[in-house]
């Protein structure tokens, strides 16, 4: 077995011997005076200095309780003849990528009747569409007008939600009618900002204010 430190030399008579060998540090001499002994003094290895990178918590990742972002919408039923049927409306937020955060307000004709127009609001039928959804927040349909609705920052678990890139969603659809949908994308972080949404067939007008408490 080799000793460390040691190294593996030949004789002539063919036995191995160990021949030592010996790291050699920069040595100081110092002498004590009235004494003929000498000190070699040994220097000591300085450990380098690690810096340990900053963590993000969770709570710097989330938008701060209290912001709201409220959703304002105008509905505007395009002319036709005969009786005009109000509108089943969806109000939702999806993430970036495109998985829903929260559903706002469904409006539609709350009857056994009235499911089978449901699948007219198409893409909320995509990402939501679920029963415990319209029993949460569903409601009747409304008459043409201006409306508003307040999201106030919490995904389906009740968890704030990190800041970053969100999509508001507002979708109509009328029975024997028009479809509109309004999709556009909202940065929320820590700043205040109202965001004009573009019109979409019988959406008329529609804005996004983000409150950052």
């Amino acid at each position: 077995m080799l000793v460390p430190g040691m190294t593996l030399a030949a004789c002539s008579n063919g036995d191995a011997l160990l021949e030592s060998t010996q790291s050699t540090f920069p040595s100081t001499t110092q002498t004590t005076p009235g004494e003929n002994t000498t000190s070699t003094l040994v220097p000591t290895s300085t450990a380098p200095t690690t810096t340990l990178p900053t963590t993000t918590t969770t709570a710097d990742r989330a938008i701060a309780a209290g912001s709201e972002l409220v959703v304002n919408f105008a509905y505007e039923a395009i002319s036709q003849f005969g009786f005009i049927n109000n509108p089943y409306v969806a109000v939702w937020i999806e993430d970036a990528q495109g998985d829903l955060v929260q559903t706002l307000s469904v409006w539609w004709l709350v009857s056994q009747k009235g499911t089978r127009f449901l699948p007219q609001l198409r893409r909320w039928v995509h990402v939501d569409g679920t029963v415990d959804t319209l029993k949460a927040v569903s409601g009747a349909t409304r008459t043409p007008g201006q409306y508003s609705l307040a999201w106030d920052g919490t995904n389906l678990d009740g968890d704030m939600v990190d800041k970053g890139t969100y999509y508001i969603n507002i979708e109509s659809a009328r029975e024997h009618g028009y479809y509109s949908l309004i999709r556009e994308p909202i940065d929320l972080e820590d700043s205040s900002l109202t965001v004009q949404l573009p019109s979409n067939g019988e959406l008329t007008s529609a804005t996004a204010t983000f409150d950052a408490s």
